[in-house]
């Protein structure tokens, strides 16, 4: 049974609980206040108090309804950070994506409605329309004769065929790559590709700059990192970097060979600073890092409506070339 929060119970979750915190509630004192003011999170909060009570840290207890990088977020800030700054961080990011998302969606309702509009109109003007056309003007030799048909019929095979082939085939290949191929995979999908980038960018420089502001040495965070969940990118790096300092390679190398990890990383380790000033610099990288999060998935969103509006229009043209084309070059055949 999948126990996740939605992601606006999440948001809800993470801002009450941020403004708790911020008005001086331990979590466990905000956990049974927040019953109060999120009562569609009743169940939720009522197993999570007990839990506490029973001495569980609050990562743990949180883990079952948040997603894998969430978790070690909390985890780290609340072993070796500032979980409150945390939480609040995690308030802000969340909300972000429930903004997007109900942005995507009211983008997406007028081209939608006008392509099912589109879909019905034509499925009305092939079925009840144009055969009283063709009837009358003795135009059986149309488009919609059987060798046509077959050819267009045998096209969209094909392409079907084609499709399904070329997705089963990148899954299995996808299911074959390690976690840190994977993520490289993601970094680089069209579109999207870049949002992921930045986004990983953001998640690595802030838990990175919250282990260095507890003062762990850059070793002792990759022993850290090797105590989480094998398929979680943290651990990945965790026991990536140390067999490459091992091997002798340069960090620079494999630092540039993934695109989801900043190439600014290189520069900060190499200033020779304090860990308290790289935390520093990890920490506003990552504040950078989420603004730039901002601008381009507002950036992606805009084009939504221009392609699709663009897809519909092209859409037109091809149905009004297919229904009318041989139609109008038959009817100029018998007026001839």
């Amino acid at each position: 049974m999948d126990n996740k929060l939605t992601l606006k119970q999440q948001v809800l979750f993470f801002e009450l609980l941020a403004s708790f915190l911020k008005a001086g509630f331990s979590i466990q004192q905000a956990i049974v206040q927040m019953g109060v003011l999120a009562p569609n999170l009743q169940q939720v909060l009522q197993v999570m108090k007990k839990k506490l009570q029973q001495g569980a840290e609050f990562s743990c207890v949180l883990k079952p309804y948040i997603n894998e990088n969430l978790y070690y977020q909390i985890l780290i800030a609340e072993q070796y950070g500032n979980i409150d700054e945390c939480i609040t961080e995690l308030g802000r990011l969340l909300k972000l994506r429930l903004q997007q998302r109900n942005k995507l969606k009211s983008l997406l309702i007028y081209p939608v409605c006008l392509l099912i509009f589109l879909i019905f109109l034509i499925g009305v003007v092939k079925i009840f329309v144009l055969p009283q056309i063709i009837t009358f003007n003795q135009v059986q030799q149309s488009f919609l004769g059987s060798h046509n048909k077959m050819i267009l019929w045998g096209i969209v095979v094909l392409l079907i065929v084609f499709l399904s082939g070329y997705i089963i085939w990148r899954l299995k290949w996808l299911r074959e790559q390690n976690v840190l191929a994977k993520h490289q995979w993601y970094s680089t999908l069209p579109l999207v590709g870049k949002l992921y980038q930045i986004y990983c960018h953001y998640y690595l420089t802030y838990n990175l700059g919250m282990l260095l502001k507890s003062g762990m040495e850059l070793q002792a965070i990759c022993y850290c990192c090797q105590h989480y969940q094998p398929t979680s990118l943290l651990y990945q790096l965790g026991i990536s970097l140390p067999k490459i300092i091992l091997n002798g390679e340069k960090l620079a190398d494999f630092v540039d060979k993934y695109r989801f990890i900043p190439s600014e990383l290189i520069l900060f380790i190499n200033k020779g600073q304090t860990l308290n000033e790289l935390s520093r610099e990890l920490l506003l990288y990552s504040e950078l890092s989420y603004e730039k999060l901002l601008k381009e998935s507002n950036r992606l969103l805009n084009l939504i409506q221009p392609i699709l509006f663009g897809v519909i229009g092209l859409l037109i043209i091809g149905t009004y070339l297919v229904i009318f084309g041989p139609l109008y070059r038959d009817l100029g055949g018998v007026l001839s």
